[in-house]
Order: structure tokens, then sequence, then C-alpha cells
């Protein structure tokens, strides 16, 4: 009763009764981006740290994008997630301090990025 507009012709395809996972499954495949993997994989490949992204914004970002990259396997985005976000760090000499750390997660792995970020500017001062 809720669906409309578009939604409500995905009922309209199906004949007879229509069972609450056969609906589901419908919607899932018109509007869902479960297909989209193989899309995202390749954004997460080309995506690095903007200019004016933070390290925070920087691992949401990395996060989200990983998660729908390898929404069909979890435990895959699990350990690409850390790789990912130290590979995409704009700035050279964080990098690769945080790389030199194998962090398991991307709590750390941040942690230890805002770290090396503070004391940078706190020397370059």
């Amino acid at each position: 009763m809720g669906l409309r507009d578009e939604a409500l012709t995905i009922l309209d395809t199906k004949t007879g009764k229509v069972t609450l996972k056969q609906l589901l499954d419908a919607l899932e495949s018109r509007y869902g981006d479960a297909h989209l993997e193989h899309v995202y994989r390749a954004q997460l490949k080309d995506r690095i740290q903007q200019t004016n992204e933070s390290l925070q914004k920087w691992g949401c970002e990395i996060e989200k994008l990983v998660r729908k990259a390898y929404a069909s396997s979890p435990d895959v985005a699990d350990k690409m997630l850390v790789q990912a976000f130290v590979d995409g760090i704009r700035d050279r000499e964080i990098r690769m301090a945080v790389n030199l750390g194998h962090h398991k997660d991307l709590k750390n792995a941040l942690a230890h990025a805002l770290e090396v970020e503070a004391f940078l500017q706190g020397f370059s001062t």
C-alpha cells in the first residue's frame, strides 16, 4: 500500500499474488546497489584524499565506499578498509608513517594519521 510512482510499477509486472520476498527482490533489483559493486570497486581504486578533505572526513568517505564495493563480502571489506585508507592519504609522510604501523582497523590507522599530522604541523612552525 505504501508503494508509489515507479515503485508501484514493480507490482504491475507480476501476475497473481506477490510474496513479500518477491516484492523485496524486485525492489532490490530495481533500486538497490548490490549489483553495482564492480562500479564502486573501480571508484575505490581511483579515490584519493582530496586537498580540502580532513583525515576524519577521508576515513568516513573511504569506509562508505569500501562497504559498498564489498557489500557481499563484509570480511573482505574489513581487510580492504585500512589499506584503502592508507593508500589514499594525500600527504606522503603521513601515508608512509601510517603504513609502517600495520594497523588492523580504521580507528587505529586514523588515530595514528592524526598524530603524525599534528606532529608534522607542530614541527613545521
